[in-house]
């Protein structure tokens, strides 16, 4: 079974398309297929929201994603002079724009995050929050660990919210994430899926 990812694709003021991954939900791989998204597709000249579909899903079909079986019909019809692949593997992304298509690909999800192109933000909820130190410890008591397992003390402050970047700033979150288990921005703690 996979660590699987849902990204919803926010444009032009609402939800447009979810893309579904079966081996990213994990806190820095997420954010790796959110930045390969925003880095290979052409999303600032998009006028409309079905010229910014076309393009993400040409981007997923040169990765070996494309258009989940679910949509299919509705992108022929969409898209009428468009083809798209048939030989797609779920690893590299399925993209569904239907309300019954995006449902399905959210009920599997075991970590969401969105790309918000109206505000160049990545909302990224593949991780665990905690709201305090006590917080933190107690679930770790009540998962079976020592008191002292880890110390709060020593948890990476971080000079960004992991939960919110800015599309500029991928790189540098991916980078001070990558190897981390736990990391802190004020007062909450983030336990990223490794």
């Amino acid at each position: 079974m996979g660590q699987r990812l849902v990204i919803t694709i926010h444009a032009f003021d609402e939800d447009i398309a979810k893309i579904y991954y079966h081996w990213s939900a994990y806190t820095t791989s997420a954010l790796q297929e959110t930045k390969d998204i925003i880095d290979n597709v052409d999303w600032f000249n998009s006028t409309s929201k079905d010229e910014l579909i076309l393009r993400i899903t040409r981007q997923l079909e040169k990765c070996g994603g494309g258009v989940s079986i679910r949509d299919r019909e509705v992108f022929k019809k969409k898209y009428p002079n468009e083809t798209f692949k048939d030989n797609i593997n779920r690893n590299y992304g399925l993209i569904a724009i239907t309300d019954d298509g995006m449902e399905e690909l959210e009920h599997w999800s075991q970590g969401d995050l969105t790309i918000d192109f109206d505000t160049e933000k990545v909302y990224n909820d593949v991780m665990f929050t905690y709201e305090s130190d006590e917080e933190f410890k107690q679930d770790r008591l009540d998962a079976g660990f020592k008191d002292d397992d880890i110390d709060v003390k020593n948890i990476k402050q971080l000079l960004f919210d992991p939960t919110e970047v800015y599309f500029f700033a991928l790189d540098s979150a991916i980078e001070t994430l990558d190897g981390l288990q736990f990391c802190r921005y004020f007062d909450q703690i983030y336990e990223l899926i490794i």
